[in-house]
């Protein structure tokens, strides 16, 4: 398949595995039972992946200088994130008679911590984002693959020796600061990386990485359980991620891409699935939102349940949300640059 080839076929695709990704996110966070854990420990590798093909094949070449990349990055990913902590705030306030001290807003703004929504993932995704335009540079002056291998394996060897020392010296230095940058720059950077050549590889390529990844987690599922004497799950090596961790998420990511690309599945045509891959963050946000009211209403349904209305009402807020944009946007006069602005930030 050409890798310059734009198809509607190929975005569906990409839109279609944002889905599985934003789906198995949202399946983790209403305590779904352990072997579905263990299933979907590739859902943020898999949506950084996707970030790097987006950025391969649609930003790299948008922006005349990084300062209105860097611009336009803020508007998507972290404007939005600090609109829906203040109202996330505002109602934890109403239901609970509590408001966030100055400490816990700075953790929040900065994307540290600070609070129940799981600000890590976009944390990942916005340093991941800053630092594209250089990933996209190592991209293209590794012109052979095996220098590109080259390149992805330093950095992420680099990246397994740095917490390794930081576990030794744990005393000594801030690791909570130290993972929270280096492990979105130089581990989740690592999987953008191979996201920006990915739509250039081949069957025979892709089957050999994931031979490779297959190979790898095996050989650790091998050693830590005889260390432990049981398997161990990968979530247990997610934070900070470390090479088992890696090696699962990127055999199941290498594979859906695989599928999607290649056997091209109807399923992934259909409407919904599309408005979902399209509009990951705010359902991710607004799922947030949810699990925050059902648990002061202490909703005990069923897990599955559960899921499902968590999942549904986000969706169904986006979609509202989506609509009154487009409405405000056509009906309320204002300029091109103003109506691009609200569309990115309250629509993606």
């Amino acid at each position: 398949m050409n890798g310059n080839a734009l198809t509607q076929e190929r975005n569906a695709g990409y839109d279609f595995l944002r889905f599985i990704g934003i789906s198995a996110i949202i399946g983790a966070h209403v305590d779904l039972p352990p072997l579905f854990f263990q299933f979907r420990n590739f859902d943020v590798p898999l949506m950084v992946f996707l970030a790097g093909i987006s950025f391969s094949q649609f930003s790299s070449a948008h922006y005349t200088s990084y300062f209105k990349y860097a611009l336009s990055r803020f508007h998507r990913i972290i404007l939005p994130t600090w609109i829906f902590l203040a109202l996330h705030n505002f109602v934890y306030y109403m239901l609970y008679d509590k408001a966030p001290d100055l400490n816990i807003i700075i953790s929040q703004i900065t994307l540290i911590g600070g609070t129940k929504v799981g600000i890590w993932i976009i944390r990942t995704l916005a340093i991941v984002a800053l630092i594209a335009p250089l990933l996209n540079y190592l991209n293209k002056i590794s012109k052979k693959d095996i220098v590109f291998y080259i390149v992805i394996f330093l950095i992420y060897f680099s990246y397994e020796i740095l917490i390794r020392v930081c576990f030794l010296h744990r005393e000594k230095i801030n690791i909570i600061l130290i993972f929270s940058l280096m492990a979105p720059a130089m581990a989740y950077g690592s999987i953008f990386l191979y996201g920006l050549r990915a739509r250039f590889f081949g069957k025979i390529s892709l089957i050999v990485h994931m031979v490779i990844a297959l190979s790898i987690y095996i050989i650790y599922t091998w050693l830590i359980y005889g260390y432990a004497g049981k398997f161990v799950q990968t979530q247990l090596f997610k934070n900070p991620p470390q090479i088992y961790y890696f090696s699962y998420a990127m055999l199941m990511t290498i594979v859906l891409y695989y599928i999607v690309r290649f056997r091209n599945p109807k399923i992934m045509n259909f409407r919904l699935f599309r408005f979902i891959g399209r509009s990951t963050l705010w359902i991710y946000l607004w799922h947030w939102m949810f699990i925050l009211i059902f648990q002061y209403i202490k909703l005990y349904s069923s897990i599955i349940t559960r899921y499902f209305l968590v999942y549904a009402l986000a969706v169904a807020t986006v979609y509202i949300q989506t609509m009154i944009v487009e409405w405000a946007v056509k009906k309320i006069p204002m300029k091109k640059g103003r109506q691009k602005f609200i569309r990115t930030v309250f629509t993606g």
